[in-house]
């Protein structure tokens, strides 16, 4: 890769700014997604993986990434899913959940991070265990109706990262394979491809033209 520019409207961009002092071809900038300052037709790719179901306007964010994409060029999401194949049970969890989501996300940053380890250790660990386990023991359909058992063969990092954007956020959309899909056309991409795999939705769709 010969160049590679990341974006971010925090001051996490700050320690990723450290962290990456030593690679010469990456730049950074503390911008947002909706109004990058870059001109039309700038990258060969441009990538947004569990950020813009974060963000109020999530189609505007969207087409602004495919406005600096070049013709031909490809864009690549994930967003959260809207639970449409998933039961009453678990519905239910999730609507715990979300309640808890806007309790913690408006605790200060210390107390904040810390309560989402804490869900991460006491729940996330023991149920993807739990229900890797479970697989282990050639339960597999079983195992695969668990919660969280996307986490199942994950480290406790991946979970805790996990639990810090899944509770951490005070904004949260969810979206059906459909409205991803209208979406991404409405930003101007075609060729969408989604991913049969958790977590849904991963997609990625070509910008119409060719890179010269």
């Amino acid at each position: 890769v010969a160049s590679v520019t990341a974006v971010d409207q925090g001051e996490s961009i700050l320690a990723a700014d450290e962290l990456l002092a030593p690679v010469s071809n990456v730049q950074l900038a503390m911008v947002g997604a909706d109004d990058m300052p870059f001109a039309d037709h700038t990258f060969d790719l441009a990538l947004s993986v569990g950020v813009l179901h974060h963000v109020p306007d999530t189609l505007r964010a969207m087409t602004e990434c495919v406005r600096v994409v070049k013709p031909g060029g490809l864009f690549y999401i994930y967003l959260y899913y809207d639970l449409g194949n998933r039961g009453g049970t678990y519905r239910v969890l999730f609507r715990i959940a979300d309640a808890l989501r806007r309790i913690i996300s408006r605790l200060p940053r210390v107390p904040r991070h810390a309560v989402c380890t804490s869900i991460a250790l006491l729940v996330y660990y023991p149920v993807a265990r739990g229900g890797e386990l479970m697989r282990r023991a050639g339960a597999t359909r079983l195992a695969d109706r668990m919660p969280l058992c996307f986490y199942q063969e994950q480290t406790f990092y991946v979970m805790r990262n996990a639990a810090l954007d899944r509770f951490g956020t005070s904004l949260e959309q969810r979206f059906s394979r459909d409205e991803v899909r209208n979406m991404m056309e409405a930003a101007g991409l075609r060729d969408i491809t989604f991913s049969d795999g958790m977590p849904w939705w991963h997609a990625v769709g070509r910008k119409p033209g060719e890179n010269t």
